[in-house]
């Protein structure tokens, strides 16, 4: 629970940081979606250390 709870937030943040770029014309759509699925992998992979901690405590 506590996991998902953390995590929720954190999902449209690559995209809404990369909006302004994207209206601006400095970036395409593609751009912008895979910056979203970068930053989905990178926190899938940080995600680790909180799953080991949840894992250990219990």
């Amino acid at each position: 629970m506590a996991q998902t709870a953390y995590g929720r937030p954190f999902d449209p943040l690559s995209t809404m940081a990369a909006l302004p770029l994207y209206f601006t014309g400095k970036v395409t759509f593609g751009d912008v979606m895979q910056s979203a699925s970068a930053f989905g992998s990178l926190k899938s992979a940080l995600s680790f250390f909180s799953q080991a901690y949840f894992g250990f405590a219990q």
